[in-house]
C-alpha cells in the first residue's frame, strides 16, 4: 500500500479484514469514519503492541487499574498517536480528591451544537471545562453533587480531534461552522504543566450530507520534493486545493495535527 501499486486491492482487502473483525463494517453502507478509523488504531496497538513491564508493585497495579485490568502495552501506534490525561472528581464540600484515575486516548471527540460559528480553541475549552457531576462522595457517606476535571498530563505527537455535530433533524445537510489554525495550535491552557508542543495541521477529513448518509472528502498537506501544498481528494480522484476551501469548510469532519 505505501508503494502505491494496487492501492485499491488493499483498501477492499482492508475493508474485508474489518468485516470480520467486527460486524459494524461488515456490509457495504456507510460507516462513521471516526469509529473506524479508531478501531483500526486499536486493532493495531493490540496486535504490535508489547507489554510494558515495571519493576514497581504498585505502579504496576495502578497501570491495571487504569487500564481496566489488561496489561499495559506500548506500540509505535501508541508513541504516534496516544496521548495520556488524568481525570479527577472532587468534592464540591470540602475540597477532597475522592477518586482519580489516567487514562490515555487516540482522539478527542468535540461536541458541536447549534450556532452559527465556533473556533477549535472555543470547543476544546468547553471538552475541558470543570463539570458538575452527581457522585457518591466517601468523605460525605452520600450522593451529592461534586466537580469533575481532565488535564493532559501527555500530548500526543499526533493529534486528532473529530468534531462531532449534533443535529436534531438528522436529514439536514446544514452544517456550523468550525475555524481552525494551520499552524501553531497549543493544548497548553488544558495541560497539568501548562506544556504543549505546538501543531501544525496537515489533513482534514470532510463529510458532505446529513448524519444519515453522504460522501466523505479529504484535504491533506503533501510535503514531498515533487509536490508541496494542499491537495482534495475525493474517491479516486485529486487535484489542487485552494486554500480558502481548506479552512473555510463547513464538511470539517476530522482534522489531523503534527506536533512540530
Amino acid at each position: 500500500m505505501w508503494t502505491g501499486d494496487n492501492i485499491k486491492d488493499h483498501l477492499q482487502n482492508l475493508k474485508e479484514l474489518a468485516g470480520r473483525l467486527d460486524d459494524l463494517f461488515l456490509d457495504d453502507q456507510q460507516k462513521e469514519a471516526h469509529d473506524f478509523l479508531t478501531q483500526v488504531l486499536e486493532w493495531l496497538h493490540l496486535d504490535l503492541g508489547q507489554e510494558v513491564v515495571t519493576s514497581n508493585k504498585e505502579e504496576e497495579e495502578e497501570m491495571l487499574r487504569n487500564n481496566r485490568g489488561r496489561p499495559m502495552l506500548r506500540s509505535f501506534i501508541s508513541e504516534l498517536f496516544y496521548g495520556c490525561q488524568h481525570n479527577s472528581i472532587v468534592c464540591g464540600r470540602n475540597g477532597q480528591v475522592i477518586c482519580h484515575s489516567e487514562e490515555s486516548f487516540s482522539n478527542l471527540t468535540l461536541y458541536v451544537n447549534t450556532k452559527k460559528q465556533y473556533s477549535l480553541n472555543e470547543l476544546l475549552k468547553q471538552y475541558y471545562r470543570q463539570q458538575d457531576i452527581v457522585w457518591e462522595c466517601d468523605y460525605c457517606g452520600e450522593e451529592h453533587m461534586c466537580l469533575q476535571h481532565s488535564v493532559i498530563t501527555s500530548p500526543p505527537r499526533l493529534l486528532l480531534l473529530y468534531i462531532n455535530r449534533v443535529n436534531e433533524d438528522t436529514k439536514s445537510s446544514h452544517k456550523t461552522l468550525v475555524t481552525y489554525p494551520e499552524c501553531d495550535l497549543s493544548l497548553h491552557p488544558y495541560t497539568k504543566d501548562n506544556h504543549s508542543p505546538s501543531y501544525n495541521l496537515y489533513a482534514v477529513c470532510g463529510h458532505q450530507g446529513s448524519m444519515t448518509s453522504g460522501h466523505y472528502t479529504a484535504f491533506c498537506k503533501i510535503k514531498s520534493s515533487t509536490s508541496k501544498g494542499w491537495y482534495y481528494f475525493s474517491d479516486a480522484q485529486f487535484s489542487r486545493a485552494n486554500t480558502q476551501d481548506v479552512f473555510f469548510n463547513p464538511d470539517a469532519h476530522m482534522l489531523f495535527y503534527e506536533a512540530k
